[in-house]
């Protein structure tokens, strides 16, 4: 699956599961992207990170965000957040919204202190 065909299955996905709630069979149908999203955050991290960025430039729907922080980005994260550390500082550069958009619904606490300081700061809602 490409990175476009990917952020637009996760969004749908979280989408869905917003409206009908994660019993809706169709939701199921786009479980392949979470599966797949999973996958490149540990076989390539910083591709990863672009289809989060992808996602969040397709999607102002706060549930998705939500989702995304404390879903993929979370994990992300903790298991690679040396390795993505630069493409995010890079993502909030560009997109400082991205912090208090998604970055702020990270649950902090597996999270390496230092980044967790470290982006303390780009958490604020708005």
């Amino acid at each position: 699956m490409n990175r476009s065909d990917l952020s637009e299955n996760w969004i749908r996905r979280y989408e869905l599961i917003q409206q009908h709630g994660d019993a809706h069979p169709d939701a199921d149908s786009f479980l392949v992207a979470v599966e797949e999203l999973d996958n490149l955050i540990v076989s390539d991290p910083i591709v990863a990170l672009d289809v989060l960025k992808n996602i969040y430039l397709r999607t102002k729907d706060s549930y998705v965000l939500e989702n995304l922080g404390a879903g993929p980005l979370e994990t992300l994260l903790v298991a690679k957040g040396s390795e993505i550390e630069s493409a995010l500082d890079e993502l909030l550069l560009v997109h400082p919204s991205f912090g208090g958009s998604v970055l702020r619904h990270v649950w902090w606490d597996s999270v390496d202190q230092a980044l967790k300081e470290k982006y303390a700061p780009f958490c604020e809602e708005g």
